[in-house]
Protein backbone atom coordinates (compact mmCIF):
# COMPACT_ATOMS: atom_id res chain seq x y z
CA UNK A 1 0.00 0.00 0.00
CA UNK A 2 3.05 2.41 0.86
CA UNK A 3 4.63 1.93 -2.12
CA UNK A 4 1.20 2.21 -4.66
CA UNK A 5 1.07 5.42 -2.93
CA UNK A 6 4.76 6.90 -3.16
CA UNK A 7 4.74 5.78 -6.59
CA UNK A 8 1.13 7.79 -7.20
CA UNK A 9 3.30 10.65 -5.23
CA UNK A 10 5.82 10.81 -6.96
CA UNK A 11 3.84 10.64 -10.57
CA UNK A 12 1.72 13.43 -9.58
CA UNK A 13 5.01 15.34 -8.80
CA UNK A 14 6.02 14.24 -12.33
CA UNK A 15 2.96 15.52 -13.92
CA UNK A 16 3.31 18.99 -11.74
CA UNK A 17 6.36 19.72 -12.82
CA UNK A 18 5.24 18.85 -16.30
CA UNK A 19 2.61 21.27 -16.49
CA UNK A 20 3.84 24.14 -14.12
CA UNK A 21 5.08 27.69 -15.49
CA UNK A 22 9.17 28.15 -15.47
CA UNK A 23 9.81 31.43 -15.02
CA UNK A 24 13.31 31.07 -16.55
CA UNK A 25 11.82 29.17 -19.94
CA UNK A 26 14.33 28.20 -22.49
CA UNK A 27 16.00 30.26 -24.77
CA UNK A 28 13.56 31.74 -27.35
CA UNK A 29 15.98 30.45 -30.15
CA UNK A 30 12.57 30.39 -32.67
CA UNK A 31 11.96 34.17 -32.98
CA UNK A 32 10.79 35.30 -36.08
CA UNK A 33 13.95 37.63 -36.05
CA UNK A 34 16.58 39.41 -33.66
CA UNK A 35 16.17 43.24 -33.57
CA UNK A 36 19.72 43.54 -33.74
CA UNK A 37 19.74 46.29 -36.50
CA UNK A 38 16.35 47.50 -35.46
CA UNK A 39 12.99 46.80 -34.19
CA UNK A 40 10.34 45.17 -36.29
CA UNK A 41 7.13 47.40 -35.41
CA UNK A 42 3.64 45.55 -35.55
CA UNK A 43 -0.02 46.86 -34.71
CA UNK A 44 -1.04 45.43 -31.04
CA UNK A 45 -4.04 43.43 -32.80
CA UNK A 46 -1.41 41.11 -34.25
CA UNK A 47 0.17 40.56 -31.13
CA UNK A 48 -3.34 39.63 -29.65
CA UNK A 49 -3.07 43.09 -27.88
CA UNK A 50 -5.97 45.66 -27.45
CA UNK A 51 -4.84 48.93 -28.99
CA UNK A 52 -7.80 51.15 -27.41
CA UNK A 53 -6.54 50.22 -23.96
CA UNK A 54 -3.26 51.59 -24.87
CA UNK A 55 -4.35 54.53 -26.51
CA UNK A 56 -6.11 55.26 -23.29
CA UNK A 57 -3.02 54.68 -21.44
CA UNK A 58 -1.35 57.59 -23.76
CA UNK A 59 -3.96 59.83 -23.66
CA UNK A 60 -4.06 59.44 -19.85
CA UNK A 61 -0.10 59.84 -19.73
CA UNK A 62 -0.47 63.07 -21.70
CA UNK A 63 -3.08 64.54 -19.27
CA UNK A 64 -1.95 63.65 -16.17
CA UNK A 65 2.22 62.82 -16.44
CA UNK A 66 3.82 65.55 -17.77
CA UNK A 67 7.31 63.96 -15.78
CA UNK A 68 7.47 60.81 -18.43
CA UNK A 69 9.44 60.62 -21.78
CA UNK A 70 8.79 57.72 -23.40
CA UNK A 71 7.08 54.55 -22.97
CA UNK A 72 7.99 51.09 -25.28
CA UNK A 73 6.36 47.94 -25.43
CA UNK A 74 7.68 44.80 -26.89
CA UNK A 75 4.98 41.54 -27.00
CA UNK A 76 6.42 38.56 -28.33
CA UNK A 77 9.65 40.56 -29.94
CA UNK A 78 7.74 43.14 -31.87
CA UNK A 79 7.92 46.82 -30.43
CA UNK A 80 3.71 47.24 -30.30
CA UNK A 81 3.71 50.70 -28.92
CA UNK A 82 6.32 53.35 -28.58
CA UNK A 83 5.61 56.94 -27.03
CA UNK A 84 7.87 59.92 -26.95
CA UNK A 85 6.75 62.98 -24.87
CA UNK A 86 7.96 66.63 -24.58
CA UNK A 87 10.55 67.29 -26.47
CA UNK A 88 11.76 63.95 -26.72
CA UNK A 89 12.81 61.43 -29.66
CA UNK A 90 13.79 57.80 -30.00
CA UNK A 91 17.69 58.84 -31.45
CA UNK A 92 17.86 61.04 -27.82
CA UNK A 93 20.29 59.43 -25.31
CA UNK A 94 18.63 59.08 -21.71
CA UNK A 95 20.28 59.03 -18.37
CA UNK A 96 19.37 55.37 -16.99
CA UNK A 97 20.45 56.43 -13.86
CA UNK A 98 20.28 52.94 -11.51
CA UNK A 99 19.31 50.78 -14.34
CA UNK A 100 23.16 50.72 -14.96
CA UNK A 101 23.70 49.09 -12.14
CA UNK A 102 21.74 46.16 -13.90
CA UNK A 103 24.26 46.45 -16.86
CA UNK A 104 27.45 46.36 -14.37
CA UNK A 105 25.73 43.24 -12.81
CA UNK A 106 25.37 41.62 -15.91
CA UNK A 107 29.20 42.79 -16.99
CA UNK A 108 30.11 40.96 -14.29
CA UNK A 109 28.27 37.50 -14.86
CA UNK A 110 30.56 37.69 -18.49
CA UNK A 111 33.42 38.18 -16.25
CA UNK A 112 32.36 35.48 -14.20
CA UNK A 113 31.50 33.22 -17.54
CA UNK A 114 34.87 34.16 -19.03
CA UNK A 115 36.39 32.67 -15.34
CA UNK A 116 38.48 35.41 -14.33
CA UNK A 117 35.84 35.90 -11.29
CA UNK A 118 34.15 34.73 -9.05
CA UNK A 119 31.08 35.24 -6.72
CA UNK A 120 32.92 34.54 -3.54
CA UNK A 121 36.29 36.32 -4.17
CA UNK A 122 36.87 38.86 -1.33
CA UNK A 123 36.82 42.83 -2.61
CA UNK A 124 39.65 43.93 -0.75
CA UNK A 125 42.33 41.76 -2.81
CA UNK A 126 41.62 43.89 -5.59
CA UNK A 127 42.70 46.80 -3.84
CA UNK A 128 46.15 45.81 -2.38
CA UNK A 129 47.86 49.29 -3.17
CA UNK A 130 44.98 51.30 -1.12
CA UNK A 131 44.67 51.79 2.57
CA UNK A 132 41.42 51.54 3.68
CA UNK A 133 40.10 52.55 7.65
CA UNK A 134 38.39 50.57 9.94
CA UNK A 135 39.63 47.38 8.76
CA UNK A 136 38.35 43.81 10.47
CA UNK A 137 37.07 40.38 9.93
CA UNK A 138 33.86 41.60 8.57
CA UNK A 139 35.08 43.84 6.13
CA UNK A 140 37.73 41.65 4.84
CA UNK A 141 35.37 39.13 4.32
CA UNK A 142 32.90 41.28 1.97
CA UNK A 143 32.26 39.39 -1.74
CA UNK A 144 31.57 40.21 -4.96
CA UNK A 145 28.00 38.39 -4.54
CA UNK A 146 27.54 40.34 -1.14
CA UNK A 147 28.19 44.07 -3.56
CA UNK A 148 25.76 42.17 -6.12
CA UNK A 149 23.15 41.65 -3.40
CA UNK A 150 23.70 44.82 -1.77
CA UNK A 151 24.29 43.56 1.52
CA UNK A 152 27.99 44.10 2.03
CA UNK A 153 27.58 45.31 5.62
CA UNK A 154 28.65 48.72 5.34
CA UNK A 155 27.47 51.91 6.93
CA UNK A 156 25.28 53.39 4.15
CA UNK A 157 22.46 55.82 3.71
CA UNK A 158 21.03 57.04 0.25
CA UNK A 159 17.91 56.07 0.81
CA UNK A 160 16.19 57.98 3.36
CA UNK A 161 18.58 61.08 2.59
CA UNK A 162 17.72 62.86 -0.60
CA UNK A 163 20.29 63.30 -3.06
CA UNK A 164 19.89 66.89 -3.11
CA UNK A 165 21.34 66.90 0.52
CA UNK A 166 24.91 67.14 0.44
CA UNK A 167 24.85 64.13 3.69
CA UNK A 168 23.56 61.68 1.26
CA UNK A 169 26.41 59.19 1.13
CA UNK A 170 26.05 58.77 -2.57
CA UNK A 171 26.47 62.35 -2.58
CA UNK A 172 29.53 62.63 -0.56
CA UNK A 173 30.95 59.75 -2.45
CA UNK A 174 30.44 61.62 -5.85
CA UNK A 175 31.96 64.26 -4.08
CA UNK A 176 35.41 62.39 -3.15
CA UNK A 177 38.70 62.03 -4.50
CA UNK A 178 38.67 58.66 -4.67
CA UNK A 179 35.11 56.94 -4.58
CA UNK A 180 36.52 53.44 -3.77
CA UNK A 181 38.13 54.77 -0.82
CA UNK A 182 35.31 56.38 0.24
CA UNK A 183 33.12 53.24 0.61
CA UNK A 184 35.69 50.94 1.95
CA UNK A 185 36.49 53.18 4.58
CA UNK A 186 33.23 52.99 6.11
CA UNK A 187 33.01 50.89 9.18
CA UNK A 188 30.78 47.50 9.23
CA UNK A 189 27.56 47.33 10.93
CA UNK A 190 26.21 44.10 9.82
CA UNK A 191 27.91 41.10 8.56
CA UNK A 192 28.67 40.73 4.75
CA UNK A 193 25.25 38.83 3.27
CA UNK A 194 22.54 39.35 5.72
CA UNK A 195 20.63 42.96 5.57
CA UNK A 196 20.10 44.99 2.56
CA UNK A 197 21.29 48.16 2.02
CA UNK A 198 20.78 50.25 -1.22
CA UNK A 199 24.19 51.35 -2.05
CA UNK A 200 25.52 52.68 -5.40
CA UNK A 201 28.96 52.79 -3.98
CA UNK A 202 28.50 49.36 -3.96
CA UNK A 203 28.28 49.04 -7.37
CA UNK A 204 30.77 51.74 -8.70
CA UNK A 205 33.56 49.23 -7.07
CA UNK A 206 31.94 46.08 -9.09
CA UNK A 207 32.80 48.53 -11.85
CA UNK A 208 36.49 48.60 -10.40
CA UNK A 209 37.02 45.20 -10.36
CA UNK A 210 35.65 44.35 -13.54
CA UNK A 211 38.34 46.97 -15.01
CA UNK A 212 41.48 45.36 -12.65
CA UNK A 213 40.13 41.55 -13.39
CA UNK A 214 39.77 42.82 -17.87
CA UNK A 215 42.54 45.09 -18.11
CA UNK A 216 39.79 47.23 -19.77
CA UNK A 217 37.67 50.03 -18.86
CA UNK A 218 34.32 48.60 -17.98
CA UNK A 219 32.92 50.50 -20.54
CA UNK A 220 35.60 49.04 -23.62
CA UNK A 221 34.42 45.75 -22.01
CA UNK A 222 31.06 46.51 -22.30
CA UNK A 223 31.12 47.56 -25.97
CA UNK A 224 33.18 44.25 -26.84
CA UNK A 225 30.96 42.04 -24.71
CA UNK A 226 27.71 43.21 -24.53
CA UNK A 227 26.71 46.43 -26.37
CA UNK A 228 28.15 45.58 -30.01
CA UNK A 229 26.57 42.15 -30.17
CA UNK A 230 23.69 43.76 -29.68
CA UNK A 231 24.35 46.28 -31.68
CA UNK A 232 24.63 49.28 -29.75
CA UNK A 233 27.09 51.98 -30.73
CA UNK A 234 25.12 55.30 -29.50
CA UNK A 235 26.46 55.22 -26.16
CA UNK A 236 28.00 57.66 -22.70
CA UNK A 237 29.24 56.48 -19.45
CA UNK A 238 30.49 58.66 -17.21
CA UNK A 239 33.59 58.28 -15.34
CA UNK A 240 34.91 58.99 -11.92
CA UNK A 241 38.25 61.13 -11.18
CA UNK A 242 40.45 57.78 -11.01
CA UNK A 243 39.24 56.80 -14.78
CA UNK A 244 36.66 54.34 -12.73
CA UNK A 245 33.94 54.27 -14.98
CA UNK A 246 30.36 55.02 -12.67
CA UNK A 247 29.22 51.45 -11.97
CA UNK A 248 26.11 52.63 -10.15
CA UNK A 249 24.97 55.43 -12.60
CA UNK A 250 24.97 57.69 -15.40
CA UNK A 251 25.08 55.25 -18.56
CA UNK A 252 23.03 57.20 -21.17
CA UNK A 253 21.24 54.66 -23.85
CA UNK A 254 18.82 55.30 -26.39
CA UNK A 255 15.57 53.74 -24.94
CA UNK A 256 15.28 51.30 -27.74
CA UNK A 257 18.71 49.74 -26.85
CA UNK A 258 17.23 49.89 -23.04
CA UNK A 259 14.65 47.51 -24.31
CA UNK A 260 17.47 45.52 -26.48
CA UNK A 261 18.97 44.67 -22.92
CA UNK A 262 16.27 44.10 -21.29
CA UNK A 263 15.39 41.50 -24.28
CA UNK A 264 18.49 39.79 -23.52
CA UNK A 265 16.90 38.81 -20.53
CA UNK A 266 14.39 38.13 -21.71
CA UNK A 267 15.99 35.44 -23.51
CA UNK A 268 17.90 33.89 -20.72
CA UNK A 269 21.16 35.94 -21.70
CA UNK A 270 20.91 34.63 -26.01
CA UNK A 271 20.92 36.94 -28.80
CA UNK A 272 20.47 35.38 -31.98
CA UNK A 273 22.53 32.55 -30.90
CA UNK A 274 25.34 33.63 -29.41
CA UNK A 275 25.25 33.43 -25.79
CA UNK A 276 26.55 36.99 -24.27
CA UNK A 277 26.04 35.96 -21.11
CA UNK A 278 25.41 32.42 -19.25
CA UNK A 279 21.54 31.32 -18.77
CA UNK A 280 23.35 30.33 -14.73
CA UNK A 281 24.08 33.59 -14.84
CA UNK A 282 20.23 35.40 -15.72
CA UNK A 283 19.01 32.59 -12.98
CA UNK A 284 20.70 34.16 -10.55
CA UNK A 285 20.11 37.58 -11.43
CA UNK A 286 16.94 37.82 -11.54
CA UNK A 287 15.46 34.00 -9.94
CA UNK A 288 17.87 33.81 -6.47
CA UNK A 289 16.50 36.74 -5.05
CA UNK A 290 16.04 37.66 -1.37
CA UNK A 291 13.45 39.99 0.40
CA UNK A 292 14.11 43.46 0.65
CA UNK A 293 10.57 44.40 2.12
CA UNK A 294 7.01 42.46 1.67
CA UNK A 295 6.17 44.57 -1.10
CA UNK A 296 9.82 43.43 -3.82
CA UNK A 297 12.78 41.21 -3.49
CA UNK A 298 15.68 42.20 -4.76
CA UNK A 299 18.47 39.98 -7.09
CA UNK A 300 22.04 40.69 -8.55
CA UNK A 301 21.25 44.51 -9.62
CA UNK A 302 17.83 43.89 -10.35
CA UNK A 303 14.42 44.26 -8.46
CA UNK A 304 12.16 41.90 -8.60
CA UNK A 305 8.70 41.79 -7.93
CA UNK A 306 7.19 37.49 -7.26
CA UNK A 307 3.75 38.72 -8.22
CA UNK A 308 2.60 41.56 -10.69
CA UNK A 309 -0.92 41.07 -11.27
CA UNK A 310 -0.46 37.06 -11.39
CA UNK A 311 2.67 37.33 -12.95
CA UNK A 312 6.47 37.07 -12.32
CA UNK A 313 8.46 40.19 -12.85
CA UNK A 314 11.88 41.79 -12.84
CA UNK A 315 13.07 45.06 -13.16
CA UNK A 316 16.24 47.18 -13.69
CA UNK A 317 15.21 50.98 -12.03
CA UNK A 318 16.73 54.07 -11.97
CA UNK A 319 16.17 57.97 -10.61
CA UNK A 320 13.05 59.84 -12.13
CA UNK A 321 11.83 56.98 -13.81
CA UNK A 322 14.14 54.70 -15.87
CA UNK A 323 12.39 51.68 -15.97
CA UNK A 324 13.05 48.39 -18.22
CA UNK A 325 10.45 45.84 -16.96
CA UNK A 326 10.79 41.95 -17.91
CA UNK A 327 7.57 39.53 -17.88
CA UNK A 328 8.74 36.26 -19.30
CA UNK A 329 5.52 34.54 -19.04
CA UNK A 330 4.01 37.09 -21.40
CA UNK A 331 6.96 37.46 -23.61
CA UNK A 332 6.55 40.97 -22.62
CA UNK A 333 9.60 43.89 -22.06
CA UNK A 334 8.19 47.37 -21.07
CA UNK A 335 10.72 50.16 -20.90
CA UNK A 336 9.78 54.22 -19.43
CA UNK A 337 12.30 56.87 -19.25
CA UNK A 338 11.24 59.96 -17.40
CA UNK A 339 12.36 62.88 -14.87
CA UNK A 340 9.99 62.18 -12.05
CA UNK A 341 10.82 64.48 -8.57
CA UNK A 342 8.60 62.06 -7.06
CA UNK A 343 7.02 58.86 -7.43
CA UNK A 344 6.56 57.17 -10.90
CA UNK A 345 3.01 55.57 -11.96
CA UNK A 346 4.87 52.79 -13.61
CA UNK A 347 3.15 49.95 -11.35
CA UNK A 348 -0.05 51.72 -12.11
CA UNK A 349 0.40 51.92 -15.90
CA UNK A 350 1.16 48.45 -15.84
CA UNK A 351 -1.71 47.25 -13.61
CA UNK A 352 -4.42 49.37 -15.13
CA UNK A 353 -3.11 49.27 -18.85
CA UNK A 354 -0.56 47.33 -20.12
CA UNK A 355 -1.26 43.57 -18.40
CA UNK A 356 -5.59 43.91 -19.00
CA UNK A 357 -4.14 45.26 -22.79
CA UNK A 358 -2.75 41.96 -23.18
CA UNK A 359 -5.77 39.41 -24.04
CA UNK A 360 -6.47 35.96 -23.55
CA UNK A 361 -4.34 35.91 -20.67
CA UNK A 362 -5.14 33.98 -17.37
CA UNK A 363 -5.06 35.51 -13.89
CA UNK A 364 -2.75 32.76 -11.66
CA UNK A 365 -5.37 32.00 -9.56
CA UNK A 366 -6.86 29.98 -12.49
CA UNK A 367 -3.96 28.63 -13.22
CA UNK A 368 -3.26 27.40 -10.39
CA UNK A 369 -7.16 26.11 -10.07
CA UNK A 370 -6.52 24.78 -13.35
CA UNK A 371 -3.62 22.12 -12.60
CA UNK A 372 -4.85 21.24 -9.20
CA UNK A 373 -7.66 19.89 -11.08
CA UNK A 374 -5.63 17.95 -13.69
CA UNK A 375 -3.75 16.54 -10.76
CA UNK A 376 -6.70 15.25 -9.61
CA UNK A 377 -8.26 13.91 -12.73
CA UNK A 378 -4.29 12.02 -12.88
CA UNK A 379 -4.59 10.55 -10.08
CA UNK A 380 -8.68 9.27 -10.51
CA UNK A 381 -7.23 7.95 -13.79
CA UNK A 382 -4.20 6.42 -12.14
CA UNK A 383 -6.47 4.65 -9.31
CA UNK A 384 -9.03 3.38 -11.01
CA UNK A 385 -6.49 1.74 -13.35
CA UNK A 386 -4.85 -0.12 -10.87
CA UNK A 387 -8.04 -1.31 -9.06
CA UNK A 388 -8.44 -3.20 -12.39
Amino acid sequence: MFKHSFRLGILALIFLTLIDFNPVGSTLSTRDYWPTNTWQTQDPENQNVDTALLDDMITHIKNNYFGLHSVLIIKNGYLIKEKYFRYYDKDDLHALYSCTKSVTSTLIGIAIDQGILQLNDTIMDFFPEKSFEQVDDRKKSITVESLLEMRAGLAWDESSIPYTNSRNDYVQLLRSKDWIKYLLDRPMVTEPGTIFVYNSGASHVLSAIIQRVTNMTTLAFAKQYLFTPLNITDIFWETSPHSVVNGGAFLNLKPRDMAKFGFLFLNNGTWDDEVIVSSDWVRQAVYQYKPVNEYIEYGFQWWITPSKGGYFAYQARGYQGQWICCIPELDLLVVFTGGFTGPNPYDELVAEYILPSVTGIESSEEKTSFSFSLVILFLFVIRKKTKK
